[in-house]
């Protein structure tokens, strides 16, 4: 089994972390991260659609946070389930960029499902014929520990 310290330069996903280990993702909470601001999201979800993510995420065990805050509510976490949770260090705006862009991936898909529905329904006439929807989110998002042990 590998070491948390054999780990320091591995790249690896948050799904994985959480189908495998059970690890949620959170955000730390008070003034160590800057606040989530709407045109950085923005700016974050263009760059990820059109290049895709192309910096990991830093993240930390959520044990070794003073706190943590849920990243879509903003909601404290209790300190006692910290362990099941990581924490965010840097790449939050990246992190809302790729969840927004899931949820309209989602609602896309929907509307995408719906047309074709509606088109097959009323004899597949092909110039009614809805275009294909292509997901803008990356599948997989992306992290890593930090490389310095003092954070």
């Amino acid at each position: 089994m590998k070491t948390k310290e054999s780990m320091k330069n591995e790249i690896f996903t948050l799904e994985s972390r959480e189908l495998n280990e059970g690890k949620k993702v959170a955000f730390i909470a008070g003034a160590i991260n800057r606040d989530i601001k709407k045109a950085n999201v923005k700016a974050k979800m263009k760059s990820i659609t059109e290049c895709g993510q192309l910096s990991e995420l830093e993240v930390g065990d959520g044990e070794n946070a003073v706190s943590l805050k849920d990243p879509m509510s903003g909601l404290p976490i209790d300190k006692e389930k910290a362990k099941e949770y990581l924490a965010i260090i840097d790449g939050q705006h990246r992190y809302m960029a790729i969840m927004a862009l899931r949820e309209e991936d989602r609602c896309g898909k929907k509307k995408y499902e719906e047309a074709a529905r509606k088109w097959q329904k009323n004899g597949r006439n092909e110039e009614d014929k809805p275009q294909e929807y292509t997901p803008k989110a990356p599948a997989h998002i992306k992290a890593r520990y930090p490389l310095n042990n003092e954070i």
